[in-house]
């Protein structure tokens, strides 16, 4: 295990390095209401980032390291003061990495195994880590998301291949089960991007994703929501509502810019980056415009309200969404320049989270926002 502390002196020590080396400057993330902690640094070191939180609110941050191909865990000690674990660093290990906290607070990981090509599942359960690889050989283990439900774990993930010219796929639905893991179903598709949004609603689970369909001289788009027909995610996939795009040219800058998540009236929000960077709800509204093609995250608080994040320029932006009052926007991350994969959620006590990889300073980063009533 190994301990990470950074000081206020060494923090101080890094930003003024890094100004001394960069045009106007290099510091660390800033926004009102917002406090940072650095976890680890490095090049490449978190691009990939998740994060969670227990009952008696411990965080933990699950991230890769690219220069050494491994995954790590840090735990946050207390303010300032991280642990980092090596979890996994057998071969190629350690993107797409989601972490998932059960009412028991034991930790799950799901990430993509590169040189297997394969899903991979780690598992602490108080006493020590399993792993095991989930899905069919030359799988790609790609956006894996879990979501903890009272039944269980469930997962989807993505699988893509190219055949013929024709990027095929499909999306895996999985259930931990006492017994184990299980494949529910699958969805299959043609020219599916490997990115999407997931949600569990009031009926079943639901997925957000983004398709390109070809006849033969031109590509067309389309976001589109798949819903199951049965509430445990066993049944058939149906594509129930669909945003069609021009052309590609009008997607190509947010083909990996897509959400989904249910309000306090049960109502479904399909968000996604539009034409001319325009970031849009599904409801009718117009959220924000000059939005960055990065992944957005969204997450259900406690009251039922959704919580948003996208990125515009090199600032990250935090919105909420109420019954009555729609999409409002509640604060910013600035000076971060965000890269990768990051994360944000939302704990019982309405504090928000965030994990993300700071590119021009090459370190991970931990916010906490406290959220406004």
């Amino acid at each position: 295990m190994k301990k990470c502390t950074p000081t206020l002196l060494s923090l101080l020590l890094v930003s003024l390095s890094l100004s001394a080396c960069g045009s106007g400057g290099i510091t660390k993330p800033h926004g009102s209401g917002w406090t940072f902690e650095l976890v680890a640094s490095g090049r490449e070191v978190g691009i990939h980032s998740s994060l969670a939180t227990t009952s008696d609110g411990t965080v933990y941050v699950a991230f890769n390291d690219l220069r050494h191909n491994d995954l790590h865990l840090a735990r946050r000690l207390a303010a300032r003061d991280w642990s980092i674990t090596e979890i996994d660093t057998v071969g190629w290990v350690g993107e797409y990495v989601t972490i998932c906290i059960d009412q028991n607070d034991h930790l799950h990981l799901a990430y993509q195994d590169t040189w297997n090509r394969r899903l991979r599942y780690a598992y602490q359960d108080g006493t020590g880590w399993t792993f095991e690889h989930l899905g069919p050989l030359s799988s790609r283990g790609e956006s894996p998301s879990m979501i903890e439900q009272p039944d269980g774990i469930h997962m989807v993930e993505i699988f893509t291949a190219s055949r013929t010219g024709s990027h095929s796929g499909s999306v895996n639905y999985w259930w931990k089960a006492p017994g184990g893991w299980q494949r529910l179903s699958e969805l299959s598709l043609t020219y599916m991007r490997p990115f999407i949004g997931f949600a569990i609603g009031p009926n079943g689970p639901v997925i957000a994703l983004i398709q390109k369909d070809y006849d033969g001289t031109a590509v067309t788009s389309s976001f589109a929501i798949v819903k199951q027909s049965a509430a445990d995610g066993s049944g058939p996939w149906t594509r129930e509502y669909i945003v069609n795009i021009d052309s590609y040219d009008s997607l190509k800058y947010g083909d990996r810019s897509i959400a989904i998540g249910f309000d306090n009236n049960d109502i479904s929000h399909l968000v996604y980056l539009g034409r001319e960077n325009v970031l849009k709800d599904t409801g009718g509204e117009d959220i924000d415009t000059g939005v960055r093609n990065s992944p957005i995250i969204m997450r259900t608080g406690a009251g039922g309200e959704l919580w948003l994040t996208y990125v515009k320029g090199n600032t990250i932006h935090l919105s909420r969404h109420s019954t009555g009052a729609g999409w409002e926007r509640m604060g910013q991350i600035g000076d971060i320049d965000p890269d990768g994969r990051y994360d944000m959620r939302i704990d019982a006590d309405g504090i928000v989270h965030v994990s993300v990889y700071h590119r021009p300073a090459q370190q991970l980063w931990y916010g906490r926002w406290e959220a406004s009533p």
